[in-house]
């Protein structure tokens, strides 16, 4: 039985309010590209209130994800990716 070239995930905001189903990942795409389509998909604010753009990051399973790692080598089929904003001081 081989692996299927897509992944299918649970997405959600930090809190919880915003929760959808991406179907068809690519396991050979980039979690950063992965996040992008997830924040225009979740209709995540892009900008804060001041106008700086915003950044986010994704974990799942109780781990970080970095942004150069491939969507299959860190998830697995049905996991629940959180999207949170990152906060810069300053």
């Amino acid at each position: 039985m081989g692996a299927t070239a897509t992944l299918n995930l649970r997405v959600e905001d930090s809190t919880g309010q915003i929760r959808r189903r991406a179907r068809g990942i690519p396991r050979d795409a980039t979690v950063g590209d992965f996040m992008k389509n997830l924040v225009h998909e979740l209709r995540l604010p892009a900008n804060d209130s001041q106008g700086h753009p915003l950044t986010y990051a994704a974990r799942a399973n109780g781990a970080s994800l970095l942004e150069s790692d491939k969507v299959g080598d860190v998830l697995q089929e049905e996991d629940t990716v959180t999207l949170t904003q990152n906060v810069t001081a300053g």
